[in-house]
Order: structure tokens, then C-alpha cells, then sequence
């Protein structure tokens, strides 16, 4: 591994790697490290079932009416991306489109019987939380497994300019990743002295469906 480095990311979760696409598509010699075993952070997704119960210290494991562990895959910060959003501007910058592929949501669907999996999230105002999202579980009801998580917002109070080391923000109850890319814009600019070229991403945004549609 070499010694050095333009730009030294920690953690895998969607902040640092859109980052890390960013500065690594700019030319910048990038290293990428996360202390977990997997990629993610608190927006990764876990699979086996087995493992979410581990996470939420839950030891007696999933009964067997969850079916096989393998088959579930939960994301731990589910969220929707805006066709029209900033953050798949940001995924067509980064070149890693040619890695994904996009679905639209088409509809809103009713489950009966098959076993699914809803999140209720809300930015904690009382001293009870779990409270504060009973009318959403009451919708859900019944409910074979509850897991519950308070997980604490944090956000920077250096800019980072004379240690140059750039913090992000925590992930909030939001349903899409718009505050989530005004954070990475926030950091982009921190650190590189300027605001993110929005117009670059335009013109390789028409390249990509420009190319598609020929």
C-alpha cells in the first residue's frame, strides 16, 4: 500500500463513498478504508435475517415462520432516490452507473399473508420515541418482530480548515438522500475551496442518456 495520499476516506456509508467517486473521477489519489468487516455503515444492508437479529441483540434468533434466513435482505436506512434528485446527478458523475441499474417504482402495492418488512422513522422530540411512532405501528399491526433503534444526530462543529479534517452528518429520518447530498456538497466545498460543478454533472448526465437513447 502506498504512503500517501491526496484524500484519506473513513467509512463506507453513502456519504463517504460518493465522496470518495467524486474526488477519485477529479484526479485525486484516493485511500478508502472502513473498521467493519462489510460495507455500509449505518445505511448498509444486511443479510442473513440471523445477523439483523444479532445487531439488535435480539439472541433467540428469527422463529422458522421467517422462512430462511438467506432469502431477507434488509436495508438498515431504506430510502427512495428522486429520478430528478441530486443524488443520482452525483451517481452519474461518479461513472458508477455503468455498475447499477435503476427501477422505477411503479405503484403502491397491499401485501396479504407473504412476510414483509416496513421502517417507521421520525427525529426524536420527547423524552419516550418509541411512542412517537405508535400511529405508524398501529398501521403495521400485527407485528411479528419490533426492532427498536435511537440512534443519536451528530454534525460537525469544525469546518475543517486548518485541521482539514472534513465530518460528515448523521443520516436523518427523511425518506430520500436529498440532505444527505447537500451534506456531501457542504464537505465538497470545505475541502476543495469551491461549490460542486453542477454543470459538469449536467453535460455528462445528457452524455450518458444521450448514448443510451442512440
Amino acid at each position: 500500500m502506498d504512503e500517501e495520499y491526496d484524500v484519506i476516506v473513513l467509512g463506507t456509508g453513502l456519504t463517504e463513498c460518493i465522496l470518495s467517486g467524486i474526488m477519485s473521477v477529479n484526479g485525486k489519489k484516493v485511500l478508502h478504508m472502513d473498521r467493519n468487516p462489510y460495507y455500509g455503515g449505518e445505511s448498509s444492508s444486511i443479510t442473513p435475517l440471523e445477523e439483523l437479529y444479532k445487531r439488535f441483540q435480539l439472541l433467540e434468533g428469527p422463529p422458522e415462520s421467517m422462512g430462511r434466513g438467506r432469502d431477507w435482505n434488509v436495508d438498515l436506512i431504506p430510502k427512495f432516490l428522486m429520478a430528478n434528485g441530486q443524488l443520482v446527478k452525483m451517481l452519474l458523475y461518479t461513472e458508477v452507473t455503468r455498475y447499477l441499474d435503476f427501477k422505477v417504482v411503479e405503484g403502491s402495492f397491499v401485501y396479504k399473508g407473504g412476510k414483509y418488512i416496513a421502517i417507521a422513522s421520525t427525529t426524536v422530540e420527547t423524552a419516550d420515541p418509541e411512542k412517537e411512532v405508535e400511529p405508524a405501528l398501529e398501521l403495521l399491526e400485527p407485528i411479528d418482530q419490533k426492532f427498536v433503534a435511537i440512534s443519536d444526530l451528530y454534525e460537525p462543529i469544525d469546518d475543517g480548515s486548518e485541521s482539514q479534517v472534513f465530518c460528515s452528518c448523521s443520516y436523518d429520518a427523511t425518506t430520500h438522500f436529498e440532505t444527505t447530498c447537500n451534506d456531501i456538497k457542504d464537505i465538497y466545498k470545505r475541502m476543495a475551496g469551491s461549490a460542486f460543478d453542477f454543470e459538469n454533472m449536467k453535460r455528462k448526465q445528457n452524455d450518458v442518456f444521450g448514448e443510451a437513447d442512440q
